[in-house]
């Protein structure tokens, strides 16, 4: 039975993965987070729980003795304040957290599967491929890169197998926080006037299920290195908004040139999945408007719940 340990299991991704695995015969999987518990209800009845701080040396020992043969990593930090406070703590998080799991990975020599970001990238010109250069410009980013190139160091010092996924903006059903698409649904859902840019710039939005496919065959395949998960497709703010209020059938509530855009803006910020899709076969499945509905759809019935 293949051992899968996930860190990051409560968050957004960290749970849609759980659930995904445990419906998978032949696998036992460990969930590791800094939470006293475990989330993800029924869907995670699988998942032995492990509470850990990954950026305290002793989740070495942790993950070791757990014994896993691939380790999922996607536990991280991401802020959007730029203060010297956030800075350190998304280094912290991000590329010392990484270096624990690392060190596990090379004591039990196991597979790591990592969740980076498109955000790698930079502002350079979409879409992004493989073989561009990283130029990240922002402190998450730059720690995500940075953590990437631990883990590649580790694949030439050690010989630690590993893939690294850079994903481009997920979203679905469960997802919450400052993200655009789950704050557009909320307002307009509760009927509250929603403020954005005039949403020129183009970004790639990709199904949480899509996501968790890709994760689930490298963890689950002897497939390496670096791949884009993108939709393959890109369209901008203003088309997803419109989108969403048509959903929603709603009018009115969208704002659109209220807020200026940021003085370092990514215009073009597109994936493209080619290489994933030739080496392995994988393909998003999930179209924008069946992932906002579905997402749309989940968070009714999850307000219902909670009035009645």
């Amino acid at each position: 039975m293949d051992k899968i340990l996930i860190t990051g299991v409560n968050g957004f991704v960290g749970a849609a993965l759980a659930g995904a695995l445990c419906s998978q015969k032949g696998l036992k999987i460990t969930g590791l987070d800094r939470d006293k518990t475990l989330r993800g209800g029924q869907a995670c009845s699988r998942v032995t729980y492990q509470c850990a701080d990954l950026g305290n040396n002793s989740a070495i020992e942790t993950i070791t003795n757990c014994e896993p043969d691939v380790i999922i990593h996607l536990a991280g930090l991401l802020t959007k304040s730029d203060d010297t406070p956030s800075h350190l703590q998304q280094m912290d998080a991000n590329v010392v957290g990484t270096l624990h799991v690392l060190e596990a990975a090379r004591a039990n020599r196991c597979k790591v599967v990592f969740a980076s970001t498109g955000l790698v990238y930079g502002d350079q010109a979409g879409p992004f491929t493989e073989d561009m250069a990283c130029k990240p410009i922002d402190f998450y980013g730059y720690s995500k890169f940075a953590a990437e190139e631990l883990i590649r160091l580790f694949s030439r010092k050690y010989g630690c197998a590993h893939a690294i996924l850079r994903a481009a903006v997920l979203y679905g059903p469960g997802q919450s926080g400052p993200m655009f698409i789950p704050s557009i649904i909320k307002a307009l859902l509760n009927g509250e006037a929603f403020a954005m840019t005039k949403g020129e710039q183009t970004r790639d939005f990709v199904y949480i299920d899509d996501f968790t496919a890709a994760l689930t065959l490298m963890a689950t395949s002897r497939h390496e290195g670096t791949y884009n998960v993108g939709s393959a497709e890109a369209v901008t703010m203003k088309e997803t908004a419109e989108l969403v209020q048509k959903i929603i059938q709603t009018q009115g509530l969208v704002n659109a040139g209220a807020i200026p855009y940021r003085p370092n803006e990514s215009w073009q910020y597109a994936l493209c999945p080619d290489k994933l899709m030739k080496q392995t076969g994988w393909k998003p499945t999930v179209t924008l408007r069946e992932g906002i509905k579905k997402t749309i759809d989940h968070q009714r019935i999850r307000s219902q719940k909670k009035a009645g």
